[in-house]
Protein backbone atom coordinates (compact mmCIF):
# COMPACT_ATOMS: atom_id res chain seq x y z
CA UNK A 1 0.00 0.00 0.00
CA UNK A 2 2.66 2.36 1.05
CA UNK A 3 5.09 1.47 -1.43
CA UNK A 4 2.11 2.08 -4.35
CA UNK A 5 1.58 5.49 -2.82
CA UNK A 6 5.50 6.12 -2.87
CA UNK A 7 5.82 4.71 -6.41
CA UNK A 8 2.95 6.92 -7.47
CA UNK A 9 4.10 10.07 -6.08
CA UNK A 10 7.67 9.56 -7.81
CA UNK A 11 5.86 8.50 -11.12
CA UNK A 12 3.57 11.77 -10.71
CA UNK A 13 6.24 14.50 -10.35
CA UNK A 14 8.67 12.81 -12.60
CA UNK A 15 6.51 12.70 -15.47
CA UNK A 16 5.11 16.41 -14.75
CA UNK A 17 8.59 17.43 -14.87
CA UNK A 18 9.78 15.97 -18.47
CA UNK A 19 6.40 17.07 -19.58
CA UNK A 20 7.48 20.57 -18.17
CA UNK A 21 11.00 20.29 -19.48
CA UNK A 22 8.94 19.10 -23.23
CA UNK A 23 6.96 22.51 -23.07
CA UNK A 24 9.87 25.11 -22.54
CA UNK A 25 12.08 23.19 -25.14
CA UNK A 26 9.22 23.29 -27.43
CA UNK A 27 7.42 27.21 -26.90
CA UNK A 28 10.96 28.19 -25.60
CA UNK A 29 9.70 29.35 -22.69
CA UNK A 30 12.64 27.55 -19.70
CA UNK A 31 12.30 27.73 -16.81
CA UNK A 32 8.84 28.62 -16.63
CA UNK A 33 6.97 25.62 -17.98
CA UNK A 34 9.06 23.10 -15.65
CA UNK A 35 8.32 25.28 -12.74
CA UNK A 36 4.82 25.10 -13.17
CA UNK A 37 4.52 21.75 -14.04
CA UNK A 38 6.30 20.46 -10.95
CA UNK A 39 4.28 22.81 -8.93
CA UNK A 40 1.38 21.02 -10.88
CA UNK A 41 2.92 17.95 -10.37
CA UNK A 42 3.72 17.75 -6.88
CA UNK A 43 0.22 19.10 -6.15
CA UNK A 44 -1.28 16.02 -7.59
CA UNK A 45 1.15 13.64 -5.89
CA UNK A 46 0.27 14.59 -2.62
CA UNK A 47 -3.38 14.17 -3.51
CA UNK A 48 -2.77 11.11 -5.03
CA UNK A 49 -0.70 9.52 -1.73
CA UNK A 50 -3.18 11.29 0.63
CA UNK A 51 -6.60 9.41 -0.80
CA UNK A 52 -4.73 6.39 -1.18
CA UNK A 53 -3.26 6.45 2.15
CA UNK A 54 -6.85 7.03 3.70
CA UNK A 55 -8.67 4.31 1.69
CA UNK A 56 -6.05 1.41 1.59
CA UNK A 57 -8.16 -1.15 0.79
CA UNK A 58 -9.94 1.05 -2.34
CA UNK A 59 -6.84 0.50 -4.04
CA UNK A 60 -5.82 -3.02 -3.13
CA UNK A 61 -6.89 -6.59 -3.92
CA UNK A 62 -7.35 -7.26 -0.20
CA UNK A 63 -10.99 -6.83 0.92
CA UNK A 64 -11.94 -6.12 4.08
CA UNK A 65 -13.76 -8.41 6.78
CA UNK A 66 -17.55 -8.47 7.31
CA UNK A 67 -18.78 -8.23 9.57
CA UNK A 68 -22.06 -10.13 10.30
CA UNK A 69 -24.32 -9.46 13.49
CA UNK A 70 -23.95 -11.03 16.90
CA UNK A 71 -26.53 -13.99 17.26
CA UNK A 72 -26.99 -13.28 21.28
CA UNK A 73 -28.05 -9.47 20.28
CA UNK A 74 -30.76 -11.22 17.77
CA UNK A 75 -31.83 -13.85 20.94
CA UNK A 76 -32.36 -10.97 23.40
CA UNK A 77 -34.66 -9.10 20.89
Amino acid sequence: MATNAGYSFLGTVISAGILGFIIDKVFETQPWGFIAFMIIGLAYAVFLAQRTLDNPTENSDVSPPKMEPDKKDDEKL
